[in-house]
């Protein structure tokens, strides 16, 4: 995208409020795809906690943090699809495909 595009975007949309994270309705689980949302099908599910991310990195940060899981140990996440239904700067939130 050039930068001329980004800095209308940009100039559109600046005096736009980014959602509170907490007001977002996420639909309910195993829902099929929703159109025009990116997919990813590397997502996966924390098996303890069943906290959703979009890459492994993600995951495996989270249940070290969350759970104090070692590389060392059998992971205690599943693989499973996910879409990002809200995108911030530090805190995304994912729903079941």
């Amino acid at each position: 995208m050039s930068t001329k595009t980004r800095l209308k975007i940009r100039a559109a949309t600046q005096h736009l409020e980014l959602a509170n994270p907490n007001d977002m309705q996420i639909p309910s689980a195993y829902c099929p795809p929703i159109d025009g949302i990116e997919l990813f099908d590397e997502g996966a599910q924390c098996k303890k906690c069943g906290y959703l991310a979009g890459a492994s990195g993600s995951i495996e940060e989270h249940c070290r943090k969350q759970h104090d899981w070692k590389a060392k140990d059998e992971p205690i996440w599943m693989n499973q699809a996910v879409q990002t239904f809200y995108q911030g700067i530090i805190h995304s939130i994912y729903a079941l495909i």
